[in-house]
């Protein structure tokens, strides 16, 4: 009655453990730990099976045999539990103790007749369990997980049952073999199906939620990696725009200088002329120096606008902000005006000296086309008014032109835009004057804004704070 129901716990045993096997082959075929504690289970299975097929009449090599895989299946689940940090420098005691469980099961194997066979299989199987608690308990993959501690509790009272065992093994004690054929055999292998089981279930579940992290860590890569791509993608769209619009500009600057560079060399030769024959007009001469300055000062203006709009086309560009006197740099911007128009502007400042941090550059060349801009489309010799006053309300310090224009279809609502100019076709130009003014104000977080009063007069304002 012994035997059979030994031989049946033994044959329930096997068939537990390759069910779990199937089980996680099933759900989780391409996980490494996985394998591992398939090989354990067929280790142990194989072992099991021995014992339980003859254990009526077991020879010693057989015995020897079976308590070899026992031990490198429990050896095996070190692996499984540890993974990579088996390796690691910092495990040396545990892996110390792997490495000898492995070997006193070939010492099993070599010396099947030994008295101490009992003492091998039971320190043994202790060295394992105790590497195996170790690496559950560190291995950073198990961190969180409630189910490692049913394992942790499972392998310690193996190792304590081990350890007991041992402590009655030759020459401790009497004992040499572990399996012997009386009530304690029955009881033994009842307990070990059981915390078999209990293995069985831990390892399935720390398996099964460290996939679902997996699963969740794979996810948010994905989704970080489509959003980096996706951001790639709109900065090489962006870099594109960018480029493009630059390559444009150029052509538009060697479209725009060409001709007004033709001229001044004209005029500079009609000088030249003029000076080699000996006919001295200087009436003339100083009417061609005028209109090589006036066409110097337009190409001057094309190249600053194209260079400081090339910059600024990129959205992401920052202003470099220093403290400087706006009064200065306005009368600077005033004084870039060809002179021959500088006279038809009336300045105003509201105060000697107003400080504010700007990109003077920047603020130069826009105040410098708010007054090109009203000169141009100004009836002409008709005066131009440029004031700088500070606004308190808004605590801002305005820049304001105005004039009058006689075709007011030059004033359309997208005007700021770039490479926008009025409806009137005759101006050239390369639109980028009010463009450069829209985005000085942008970069010193400021506005602008224009206004047609019912005389046709217009008054554009660059305001920025102060």
């Amino acid at each position: 009655m012994i035997y059979t129901t030994s031989y049946h716990l033994a044959i329930l045993l096997v068939v537990q453990t390759s069910v779990f096997t199937a089980l996680l082959f099933i759900l989780f075929p391409r996980r490494q730990d996985v394998r591992l504690w398939a090989l354990s289970n067929v280790l142990h299975a194989v072992g099991i099976a021995i014992v339980g097929w003859s254990f009526e009449d077991l020879p010693a090599i057989l015995a020897s045999f079976s308590g070899a895989l026992t031990l490198w299946g429990g050896s095996v689940k070190v692996l499984a539990y540890g993974a990579s940090n088996v390796r690691k420098r910092r495990a040396l005691v545990p892996r110390s103790a792997f490495y000898a469980s492995i070997i006193f099961g070939c010492l099993l194997i070599i010396f099947p007749e030994t008295p101490y066979k009992l003492l091998i299989l039971s320190v043994g199987g202790s060295l394992a369990a105790s590497a195996s608690v170790y690496f559950i308990l560190t291995n950073r993959a198990w961190v969180g997980m409630a189910a490692k501690w049913i394992a942790v509790t499972s392998m310690s009272i193996s190792i304590v049952a081990m350890m007991s065992r041992g402590a009655n093994a030759y020459p401790f004690g009497p004992f040499t073999t572990f399996m012997i054929n009386n009530n304690e055999q029955t009881f033994n292998l009842l307990m070990l199906t059981f915390f078999n089981f209990l293995l069985q279930i831990s390892f399935l579940a720390l398996v099964a939620e460290r996939n679902a992290r997996d699963q969740i860590f794979i996810t948010r890569r994905a989704a970080r990696l489509r959003v980096t791509a996706m951001a790639a993608l709109r900065e090489r769209k962006e870099i594109s725009a960018i480029a493009t619009e630059r390559m444009g500009l150029l052509r538009m600057l060697t479209h725009e200088v060409r001709q007004p560079l033709n001229n001044a060399q004209a005029a500079l030769q009609t000088i030249m002329m003029e000076i080699a024959s000996g006919i001295r007009s200087p009436d003339l001469m100083l009417d061609m120096a005028k209109r090589a300055q006036r066409t110097v000062s337009e190409v001057v203006l094309a190249i600053s606008n194209s260079i400081i709009g090339a910059t600024l086309i990129n959205p992401t560009r920052t202003a470099a902000l220093e403290q400087e006197d706006l009064c200065i740099v306005a009368h600077l911007a005033l004084l870039d005006i060809d002179p021959a128009d500088r006279g038809r502007v009336a300045e105003h400042y509201a105060q000697e000296a107003v400080f504010a941090p700007i990109d003077s550059v920047v603020l130069r060349l826009a105040i410098r086309n708010l007054l090109e801009n009203a000169l141009k489309f100004s009836p002409s010799g008709s005066p131009v008014t440029f004031d700088v006053a500070i606004d308190d309300d808004r605590m801002m310090a305005t820049f304001t032109v105005s004039n009058i224009v006689d075709d007011l279809s030059l004033i359309i609502e997208d005007m700021f835009g770039f490479e926008k100019r009025g409806s009137d076709s005759k101006y050239s130009g390369m639109g980028l004057g009010l463009f450069i003014v829209k985005r000085c104000a942008e970069l010193h977080h400021g506005e602008v804004s224009h206004s047609v009063d019912e005389r046709g007069a217009v008054r554009f304002e660059l305001a920025i704070p102060c």
